[in-house]
């Protein structure tokens, strides 16, 4: 009898944190994904992307391309070293 007691006041709500923190770190992940993905993609966008023909295009413009591309990267990765920095504090 006390073996029943035991198994369901300790084990089973140990079982369901364990759950429910492996839910919450794959959602995590999967959030982490998506960020990295949508940076990547806004980073292609800066780098290749078009917006017409000359006069009006990347062509048309005295802008240095490469160079704002690198800029984008830059803040880029300052935005994910913050990121990194706030997810990593001391809980």
């Amino acid at each position: 009898m006390d073996w029943i007691l035991l198994g369901f006041a300790v084990i089973t709500p140990l079982s369901l944190l364990v759950g429910i923190a492996f839910r919450r770190r794959e959602q995590a992940l999967v959030e982490i994904a998506k960020f990295k993905s949508f940076s990547f993609q806004l980073f292609l966008s800066h780098c290749i992307w078009d917006w017409g023909e000359a006069p009006d295009g990347k062509s048309g413009t005295d802008i240095d391309w490469i160079q704002h591309a690198d800029d984008v990267l830059t803040e880029l990765i300052s935005i994910g070293d913050e990121l990194y920095r706030f997810l990593t504090l001391p809980t």
